[in-house]
């Protein structure tokens, strides 16, 4: 989105709301430049209009309630709860020996809702009655938050969530490890594995010492 699209966006807004003044119309319009960037012009202007036609609080809407309703029309073409499990159903029948390929073959957020192949086989192996209580009530719920996970990271343009997702990232120089046993004091491994101090520090000693 260019900040003359998003300047559009502001003055719809503006236009809508009478009562609602920025303090600095152009660092709002830069604001919403910014934030709204990496959005399509036509899907915001389509969820500003939704927003609009269908509020009734009076209040103007901020920046990440547009992108919510940009989100929400989205969804419509989402799978609702039952379709999830069916798909999943549907693919335990071959997880037995093709838990791979079934989980390959699964959407996006039916993966993260399963988790990883693994999952597929084992319950592949369960008794149904197990499947059709047990496993079906964790997977709804685990799409619930899938959809919800997916819902939100999609509101984060994706040049941030890029950024985002490298700084999790652990650096290759950071690393940590597993804390050595230290030996009980004057241990015979403490008295005969001696650390020799620095050298300036060693220097320093062997100059006081030449002194007395």
């Amino acid at each position: 989105m260019t900040r003359d699209e998003a300047k559009h966006l502001v003055m719809m807004v503006s236009a809508a709301y009478p009562n609602w003044k920025p303090l600095n119309l152009t660092e709002t319009v830069d604001t919403w430049a910014v934030m709204l960037e990496e959005f399509d012009h036509d899907e915001c202007l389509a969820a500003l209009k939704s927003y609009i036609l269908t509020d009734t609080s009076g209040f103007a809407p901020g920046i990440g309630q547009v992108i919510d309703r940009l989100q929400r029309r989205r969804e419509g073409r989402e799978l609702g709860e039952l379709d999830a499990w069916s798909m999943v159903s549907k693919a335990l029948r071959n997880s037995t020996y093709h838990a791979e390929e079934e989980f390959a073959a699964l959407p996006p957020v039916l993966q993260r809702t399963v988790g990883n192949p693994s999952n597929l086989k084992e319950w592949a192996g369960m008794e149904m009655d197990t499947v059709n209580s047990v496993i079906q009530s964790h997977v709804v719920r685990n799409y619930r938050a899938a959809v919800k996970s997916m819902r939100d990271d999609a509101k984060i343009p994706p040049a941030l969530m890029g950024l985002l997702q490298d700084m999790r990232k652990e650096p290759e120089w950071v690393k940590i490890q597993k804390p050595q046993e230290q030996p009980a004091l004057g241990s015979e491994s403490m008295i005969e594995k001696k650390t020799p101090p620095p050298e300036r520090t060693q220097r320093l000693i062997d100059e006081l010492l030449h002194r007395t």
